[in-house]
């Protein structure tokens, strides 16, 4: 027997709930989506701190969406190169944002994000852990490598530059 064949036997109160339920998961979701857009609207227009507000209210709505993450951390990474009194708290607010995403959606480009963190913070050993981590997730991130490459090469490791460009973006791409 089918679901629907059944459903005349489920008392209409667990019902009732579980469609309320979906109902406030679903306004939940569309107030997230409505204060992420304002964000999107006003970081595109150049008023990134104007945006932060916004980007918080929208994970409060949905704390799990990994793009919402992504693009707060993103934000106060933008705020950290343009603003040197404050920069290490908001690369603070960038690093602890991805570390959240890197929690639930391990994504080549969340790694890679972590890695221009501490390349920022002059943390070059971690920088070089998350930009393995992302070629390690996704062996054809060719920003991954873009961004490890240029690390060695701020670090005058031009061997294992050499060695990275030869043996694996040259005969990737």
């Amino acid at each position: 027997q089918s679901f629907f064949q059944n459903i005349g036997k489920f008392s209409p109160i667990p019902i009732f709930l579980i469609a309320l339920i979906l109902f406030f998961v679903g306004f939940a979701l569309l107030f997230a989506n409505f204060y992420y857009g304002k964000g999107e609207k006003l970081t595109f227009k150049g008023r990134i701190e104007e945006a932060i507000p916004y980007f918080q209210k929208a994970l409060q709505f949905n704390p799990l969406h990994p793009e919402y993450n992504r693009r707060i951390a993103g934000v106060y990474f933008i705020l950290a190169k343009g603003d040197e009194e404050n920069k290490l708290k908001f690369l603070s607010q960038a690093e602890s944002w991805s570390k959240k995403t890197t929690g639930w959606a391990n994504n080549s480009g969340d790694w890679n994000f972590q890695g221009k963190i501490f390349v920022f913070k002059k943390e070059y050993d971690f920088a070089e852990e998350k930009f393995l981590a992302a070629i390690s997730e996704n062996p054809h991130d060719f920003d991954a490598y873009l961004e490890l490459t240029q690390l060695y090469s701020r670090q005058n490791r031009l061997s294992e530059m050499h060695v990275l460009v030869e043996n694996t973006v040259i005969s990737q791409y």
